[in-house]
């Protein structure tokens, strides 16, 4: 007779949450920013990030590393509770990225259904002149983590105008 017992393990199922797309109530100045969101250096526009296995309680944090040092700064963005199942309209892309239109010219849609959460962008932690690209780190209360690399743009802020010459 065999008393020999074989460990058992049992591994704790959750998914993983995923960032499809992340969104800002900042405009960026032109196309050349890619897929990443807007914001001011100064930070508050509302950033709204879609995905999916979003939990209550989760956090966001936004993280920049110094290109000379290779340092990491962080800082945690302010956010709702996750909206599970919401409905959002997306342009729907041709092979090369660019809108697709029907017949008439008229760019397709298509509806998908994911989490959304928004958050408030916090200050930029570094100069965007020297840093701006931002990386987006979600945290689920149960420890799972979606990073999105250089998500968020921070943008310098214009330039201060203090004097103007010849004066009329």
């Amino acid at each position: 007779q065999d008393t020999t017992q074989e460990p058992s393990v049992q591994a704790a199922m959750y998914s993983l949450p995923e960032i499809d797309f992340v969104e800002s109530s900042s405009d960026c100045p032109d196309d050349g920013y890619g897929e990443s969101a807007c914001t001011e250096a100064n930070g508050g526009s509302n950033v709204t990030i879609l995905g999916v296995n979003f939990e209550v309680g989760l956090t966001v944090q936004v993280t920049w590393t110094d290109q000379v040092t290779g340092s990491d700064e962080t800082q945690l963005a302010v956010c709702s509770n996750p909206e599970k199942g919401a409905s959002v309209d997306r342009p729907v892309l041709d092979e090369n990225g660019e809108p697709s239109l029907d017949p008439q010219g008229v760019p397709l849609v298509q509806t998908i259904i994911v989490d959304r959460v928004v958050c408030v962008s916090p200050p930029a932690a570094m100069s965007p002149q020297l840093a701006p690209k931002a990386n987006l780190v979600l945290r689920n209360p149960n420890g799972a983590v979606a990073t999105r690399p250089q998500a968020l743009t921070y943008l310098p802020p214009p330039p201060d105008v203090e004097n103007v010459s010849p004066v009329r």
